[in-house]
């Protein structure tokens, strides 16, 4: 379970609250999808499921019985809800937790710094802003934009040329 949390949260960027709404509906392996209900309970966003994630997905569904092994589309009800009964707070203790087990625990560091963590490797892998911002579902593109200073800020001293 908690690989398939971090995986949300650092792949796909998903923020907490996002993670304790997902059912097991809104995985959508055939397409590539998840659906995401956003701050309004009752709207959608249907975000690329990164492969990476929809295998720690799979491994978790399957390992704990959501549904049956053999076929991942063998719900009983697509209205389960993906991590029953897990609530925000728990994310955040499974999160540092996890953290601290790899090592990777860093001061000031939370499970919130996951999701921007995703932006800024999308990003850095040369994934357009707009792209970013619609996978992120940042409402104002000046929230990604904080992505592209810091690696234009990385970036300045080994692109400047040396002479002018």
């Amino acid at each position: 379970m908690n690989r398939a949390i971090v995986a949300l949260l650092v792949l796909e960027g998903l923020r907490f609250v996002e993670v304790t709404r997902l059912t097991v509906g809104d995985v959508e392996f055939d397409k590539g999808q998840l659906q995401i209900r956003g701050k309004g309970k009752n709207t959608k966003k249907a975000i690329k499921l990164f492969a990476p994630c929809a295998k720690a997905l799979r491994q978790y569904i399957q390992s704990d019985g959501v549904v049956s092994p053999t076929s991942p589309r063998s719900y009983p009800d697509s209205r389960t809800a993906l991590f029953p009964e897990l609530k925000t707070a728990q994310i955040r203790y499974r999160v540092d937790k996890y953290l601290r087990a790899l090592d990777l625990k860093r001061p000031k560091m939370s499970a919130h710094s996951l999701h921007h963590t995703a932006g800024q490797i999308m990003i850095d892998k040369g994934v357009e802003p707009m792209w970013v911002q619609y996978h992120l579902r940042h409402e104002l593109f000046e929230t990604t934009q904080f992505y592209i200073k810091k690696q234009t800020e990385r970036d300045y001293f080994v692109k400047m040329p040396n002479t002018m």
